[in-house]
């Protein structure tokens, strides 16, 4: 997921039921994205939720 995303998730952190993994950005493709993370079930990792922000677009002013 990491190579996928362009950045490094975080070692697993224990939120109730569930492992988190967080980057603050990184590039999915042409986009960025923000507040990335990467919840699974601790005793299933293979059941995950993504989720991220989509970081706006920037605008090119021509002079």
């Amino acid at each position: 997921m990491s190579e996928l995303l362009h950045t490094r998730l975080g070692e697993p952190a224990r939120q109730d039921l569930m492992d988190e993994r967080i980057a603050e950005r990184g590039m999915l493709g042409d986009l960025e994205v923000r507040n990335i993370r990467l919840r699974s079930a601790a005793d299933n990792p293979a059941l995950a939720n993504l989720i991220f922000d989509i970081a706006p677009p920037s605008i090119a002013l021509e002079e």
